[in-house]
Formats: C-alpha cells, sequence, structure tokens
C-alpha cells in the first residue's frame, strides 16, 4: 500500500471544479422562483422565502472561487501579458455572441436599450453605474463578469505581494475583508445616495436599503473585489497549510447553517451576510479535501464536466428562462392543468419546467461553450505560450519568493511546494 504525499493527491483541484457548477445551479434556481409560476399558491411563498437567496450565496461562491483558483493555477513562468490574453480569449468571445442574441430577443420585444448602456455592456463596465438601465442590461446577469474583469486587472497588481506576505498578515486581512463587506454598505450608504431614482426598478433595492446601498453592497466592482481578495489569500494559506482543517461534511453543515441565519436578515446583509464565510469556509475546506485526497462529494467526473460548462451556462441560462419561461401558463392552459393563465402551475408541471428549462440551458451553454469558448481560447492563446525567464517582460508571479515572509514550517510549502505552478490554468468562476 502506497501512501500520497501531502497536497499531491489532486493538484488540479476537482471538487472546486463541481462546486462551480452547483453555485452556477443556485443562481438558475432562483432565477427560476422569479418567473413566478406559482403565484398565488402557498408553495410560490415557500419559493420566495426559502431559494430566493441561493443564487446570492452563488455569486458569492464565483467571486471566492476566482481568486482562489487564480492563485492556485498562477505560474511563475507567466506574464501579466499573457495571463490577461487568456482571460480575454475565455471571457469576451462567448459574451459578444451572447449579448448579440440578448440584443435580438430585446429587439424583438421592443425592449433595446439606448446605444450607451449598450456600449458599458458591451466593454463590460456596466456595473460600475448605479442604475440599472447600465448595470442590467442586455444580459443581466453579465453584471457579475464586469466585476470578474476588474478582478483580473488587479490581479497581476497584488498576487506578488500577497505572496510576500506573513501568514500573519494574510489571516488578518482575510478576516478584515469579510468584515468590510459587512459594514462598509452602512457606512457609505449613510454618505451617498442617488439623485434620481427611477420610479420603477428592474429589480427591487428597497428591500436592501435603496438604490445606492443595494448597488454598492452588490453590483459594484469595487465592493466585491473584496470577496475576491479573500479568495486569493485563502489559497496562499491553504497552499502554506495555514488554514484550519475542516471535514467537507462539516463544511456543507456550516454552510447550510449560515443560509438559513441569512434568511433572516435585512437591507443589505441579506445579500452575503450569512453566507460569505460558510462559502470560504467550504472553498477550502473541498481543495484540502483534494490535496489530502479524502472524502468530496463534489469531485466526480460529472460534476467536473458540469463545472467546464459553467461558465456558458450562466451566460445563457437568463435568457433562456426569459424566452421560454414565459410559455409554461399558456401550455398549462393548453393541457387542462390550469383555467386560466393566471392561475398557478401545479407542482408536477413546475418540477417539469424546472428540468426541461435547465436541460435546454445545459444545451445551449455545452454549444457556446464547444462552439465559442473552447475554439477562441485555441485561437487566441496560439504560440503565445512562452516563459517569461530573459524576456525582459512582467512576471504575473515572482519567480523567486521571500521565504522569509511565512511565518514557522510554512515556507516549504508556500508558493513552491505545493505543484501549483505546473498546474495548467483552471476554468474561471464567474
Amino acid at each position: 500500500m502506497t501512501t500520497t504525499p501531502p497536497h499531491r493527491q489532486f493538484d488540479r483541484l476537482p471538487s472546486l471544479s463541481g462546486l462551480r457548477w452547483f453555485a452556477a445551479l443556485l443562481v438558475f434556481t432562483t432565477h427560476f422562483v422569479h418567473l413566478e409560476l406559482s403565484k398565488g399558491s402557498p408553495l410560490q411563498d415557500v419559493l420566495d422565502t426559502v431559494l430566493t437567496r441561493t443564487g446570492l450565496a452563488g455569486v458569492s461562491a464565483f467571486f471566492l472561487l476566482s481568486g482562489f483558483v487564480l492563485t492556485w493555477s498562477a505560474r511563475p513562468s507567466d506574464t501579466v501579458r499573457s495571463f490577461l490574453r487568456r482571460r480575454f480569449a475565455r471571457v469576451y468571445p462567448s459574451h459578444l455572441l451572447v449579448a448579440g442574441l440578448a440584443a435580438l430577443l430585446m429587439a424583438g420585444g421592443g425592449l433595446l436599450p439606448g446605444p450607451k448602456p449598450i456600449l458599458a455592456n458591451l466593454l463590460l463596465v456596466q456595473s460600475w453605474s448605479p442604475s440599472q438601465t447600465y448595470s442590467l442590461s442586455l444580459n443581466p446577469v453579465t453584471w457579475s463578469l464586469s466585476c470578474e474583469v476588474f478582478f483580473y486587472l488587479v490581479f497581476p497588481l497584488v498576487i506578488g505581494a500577497m505572496n510576500r506576505a506573513r501568514t500573519s498578515s494574510l489571516q488578518i486581512f482575510t478576516g478584515a475583508s469579510f468584515l468590510a463587506t459587512l459594514v462598509l454598505p452602512a457606512i457609505v450608504g449613510r454618505l451617498f445616495t442617488v439623485a434620481h431614482p427611477p420610479a420603477k426598478e428592474l429589480v427591487d433595492t428597497s428591500v436592501y436599503g435603496g438604490p445606492f446601498t443595494g448597488w454598492f453592497a452588490n453590483v459594484f466592482p469595487g465592493m466585491r473585489l473584496l470577496e475576491f481578495l479573500a479568495g486569493v489569500s485563502i489559497a496562499i494559506l491553504v497552499r502554506r497549510r495555514a488554514w484550519p482543517r475542516i471535514p467537507a461534511g462539516w463544511a456543507f453543515a456550516i454552510l447550510a447553517a449560515g443560509y438559513a441565519n441569512e434568511l433572516w436578515l435585512d437591507g443589505y446583509l441579506q445579500l452575503v451576510g450569512g453566507v460569505e464565510i460558510p462559502v470560504a469556509i467550504l472553498i477550502a475546506s473541498l481543495a484540502q479535501a483534494d490535496l489530502a485526497g479524502s472524502w468530496s462529494p463534489v469531485r466526480g467526473r460529472r460534476a467536473a464536466k458540469l463545472g467546464e460548462l459553467t461558465y456558458a451556462f450562466y451566460l445563457v441560462h437568463f435568457l433562456v428562462l426569459i424566452g421560454l419561461g414565459s410559455t409554461v401558463k399558456p401550455l398549462a392552459v393548453a393541457l387542462g392543468a390550469t383555467a386560466d393563465r393566471d392561475a398557478p402551475v401545479p407542482v408536477w408541471l413546475l418540477l417539469a419546467a424546472y428540468l426541461v428549462l435547465l436541460a435546454v440551458a445545459l444545451g445551449l451553454g455545452w454549444a457556446v461553450h464547444r462552439g465559442v469558448e473552447q475554439p477562441m481560447m485555441r485561437v487566441l492563446t496560439r504560440g503565445r505560450r512562452k516563459t517569461a525567464t530573459g524576456t525582459g517582460r512582467t512576471e504575473l508571479v515572482p519567480l523567486r519568493v521571500d521565504t522569509t515572509a511565512v511565518s514557522g514550517g510554512a515556507a516549504g510549502t508556500g508558493a513552491t511546494g505545493t505543484g501549483p505552478e505546473r498546474e495548467k490554468p483552471a476554468p474561471i468562476g464567474i
């Protein structure tokens, strides 16, 4: 019987790919519930209470995962230019295609926004505006992609310093990041407001403290950057074995308790207040489980394959729900399941609609992934994977890490001891 060396069992952390898929499924579920197909029934009240915040947890997981995965897969031979090129190749072609599809759908319904919101969306800067006319333009879910693009620009500026930081400094920074996400919106919300709030919002922000506080706490890239940087910090701490080991089962239980707590929170705190820290604990726990080869419920091959489709699935799912979700109630009338279109659909039809729409979104996501995302990655990154050594170009990660910055005996498991440098770039979490 052979034993697996520490931190060598699964260098690519397949559980995080599986977790990314389940995070996307949470977002899909929230948007499905917002179709209100059972409106007027006690079931819709239950769904609104229990499931409408699952998407918030999913997005928080995306941002934390993005920082963690990019840090874990960063290589000393990489350069800033090649890093940004890969991010552009993976993100932008698919975004451009789906934005075009969204524009066609909206034009058909007479809902196409003006040229400025469209341009902001195409340039992925829409989340910098507190106006939902901009931040939720075209394909509304891409507000989070706008945040991710900002993270990618920040990452090369901070990864070197964070890799060299002392373990104690990273632990303090991680805690401070979580604290800031809980406190800053309350402070900033008292100082600023939207001068001319719209009479009607696409997403009601009154429950989050108003248009400005709701935007600042949920959509503003500068605020969500804290979660991304916390993910970066946690990845380094896990690599140094300076993060407490919590079994995956317990981590999921902590997340469930955190989500139950979030259901009771009000104002902007309901956005991430109950789940942000539990999600971070879960990510670290699953990474540690992969490194040790211990049990993980999301490490399966099927979950990993679905994880590869996450970005494309996320891009298309809202369009599928809006485009096809409106056909469910007319279908219920045609089948004799309801008397009219205002009646709530029966449970069996609700479940069938969920599964069918999920399958369609997955199928379309697979088509975008195989037909656009993968080919454009090959085309736009072809012949560009040269090492930074001796080229005079800016390195993404310093080739020499100051091991004196690592406290205790963790130096051997810092940036050079666990093998992440050998790893191919993992799919981003968006």
